[in-house]
């Protein structure tokens, strides 16, 4: 967990091996705290990334972070985003070009804005796409990507 996020569960539970994957000592691989009642700015992983840079997996569906999306293409292994259900504002950020590996991207039910930078449709390993229910143009080019066959899901 991050100094400026706060949870509402046991924080202990929080830190329950279960909850994160560690392939090399001192380097978490994968951070999975769905449904944890989390709050703070995501832009604080941009302080972290020394910490968690080997992320390869980075679920904190259904908390309740807020702010831009900005921090997120400094962590250059990901391969699975889950950031559904938040608070999260701005448009996805033109870093995400940065994320050769990501294979999927779950930004549904948060206040995105904005347009999909066309980079993200054209990262090799991206298969799934969720950006419904959030104020943007975006869903338009995520449904033109499936229908030509970029995408699984949308």
């Amino acid at each position: 967990l991050l100094p400026t996020w706060t949870a509402q569960k046991d924080a202990w539970q929080l830190v329950d091996p279960s909850n994160c994957c560690c392939g090399t000592p001192g380097a978490v691989s994968g951070l999975q705290l769905p449904s944890s009642n989390i709050s703070g700015q995501l832009a604080a992983l941009q302080g972290a990334t020394a910490l968690y840079s080997s992320l390869l997996l980075f679920n904190v569906e259904n908390n309740c972070l807020r702010g831009p999306l900005d921090s997120i293409g400094h962590f250059r292994q990901l391969q699975g985003v889950y950031l559904a259900q938040n608070a999260l504002t701005g448009s996805l950020p033109s870093t995400v070009a940065n994320l050769n590996a990501l294979k999927v991207l779950d930004v549904q039910s948060n206040r995105l804005n904005g347009t999909l930078p066309d980079v993200l449709l054209q990262l090799p390993e991206i298969d799934s796409l969720y950006i419904q229910d959030n104020r943007c143009e975006s869903e338009q080019q995520a449904i033109a990507a499936a229908s030509a066959g970029k995408l699984s899901n949308c």
